[in-house]
């Protein structure tokens, strides 16, 4: 049977050409130009996914998955938002009312096509009693990956976000108002991390679903709230536009490796060499800068080290472990390579 999909746009160009790019790809398409006669459709036809615009007149988008989830029969069915508004604001809210995707115009036709695939290959699947399949698909270019962590740490309960991207796939674990676990291709817990909040492009989704043996194997050493992620994202977006860690190792500066920790400690504090400018809404207390400098230059001190082992073995706020990072890489006292 040919599947069906109702396209809700108040615009007749936007109608028309998604009438014609679907119909080509073999599906039976039906278009609407508000909320009111889409639920019409909608409950007459019984279409296997619909696509909304937000602002329409008689009924808009908002109005039309209330309707559509409140019917039984129609509530199952996948309804993405094709949309201008892009505030992430309007993402939670289309989550919260129970939407499957989430896509902002300008749209690519692949990236629609993407989504409406996805979700119609889910709704294909035979899905065991009690088990709840992913609920919510999007891409990167509409929200970054801290303000998406943000979103689904603010929801209750536990699940899974998985990230699609061209170097590797992963998932980040939350739960507890806490990313608790995270595994990006082959790395794992803060190495994977670190992966995946670098990414910049990639597809996304979300799932209720926790494998509890799969979480164990990639549980972090240090649980983040959003506000760590958020700094920690900052901070290795800013190391990783200075300077190449494609290994991640850090060791002191070749020519500074004879110098006692003291020494080391002096340079990093009062060296006026600085490369790096921090935004200073991402600067730690000031209470604990200095003591962040000492415990990672005590650290890399003792010998060669990778990036994610010195934040777990420092042991505090990982955002501040990489603050000193920061400071220390710009004045030169440790290299990362």
């Amino acid at each position: 049977m040919t599947p069906s999909i109702l396209v809700v746009d108040d615009s007749a160009m936007v109608s028309s050409l998604l009438k014609d790019y679907f119909e080509k790809m073999g599906y039976n398409v039906l278009t609407a130009s508000n909320g009111k006669d889409a639920l019409e459709i909608a409950k007459s036809e019984v279409p296997e996914l619909i696509i909304s615009d937000i602002n329409m007149p008689l009924m808009d988008g908002w109005g039309l998955i209330a309707c559509i989830k409140d019917v039984p029969g129609l509530k199952e069915i996948p309804f993405v938002f094709l949309t201008v508004e892009n505030q992430d604001l309007d993402i939670k809210m289309a989550m919260d009312l129970g939407a499957a995707g989430y896509i902002t115009k300008p749209f690519s036709f692949e990236e629609l096509r993407a989504t409406v695939e996805t979700l119609l290959r889910r709704e294909k699947l035979e899905i065991p009693e009690g088990r709840e399949e992913p609920t919510f698909v999007g891409d990167l270019k509409q929200v970054t990956i801290d303000d998406l962590i943000q979103i689904y740490i603010d929801r209750e309960g536990v699940g899974t976000l998985f990230i699609y991207s061209e170097p590797a796939d992963g998932f980040i674990v939350v739960g507890s108002k806490t990313v608790a676990g995270a595994r990006f291709g082959d790395r794992v817990r803060e190495d994977a991390l670190i992966d995946i909040l670098l990414v910049r492009s990639a597809r996304f989704k979300f799932s209720p679903e926790l494998d509890h043996s799969e979480y164990k194997n990639c549980s972090l050493s240090i649980k983040r709230n959003a506000d760590d992620i958020r700094m920690e994202r900052y901070y290795l977006n800013l190391i990783a536009g200075y300077f190449d860690f494609e290994k991640r190792c850090l060791s002191v500066a070749p020519k500074l490796q004879t110098l006692p920790l003291s020494s080391l400690l002096d340079l990093a504090t009062q060296s006026s060499q600085n490369l790096v400018n921090i935004d200073e809404k991402f600067l730690p207390p000031r209470g604990v800068r200095l003591g962040s400098i000492e415990k990672v230059l005590g650290i890399v001190k003792k010998g060669e080290t990778t990036l994610a082992d010195c934040i777990v073995k420092v042991g505090q706020t990982p955002y501040y472990t990489l603050y000193a990072l920061t400071e220390l890489l710009s004045r030169k006292v440790i290299r990362i390579f």
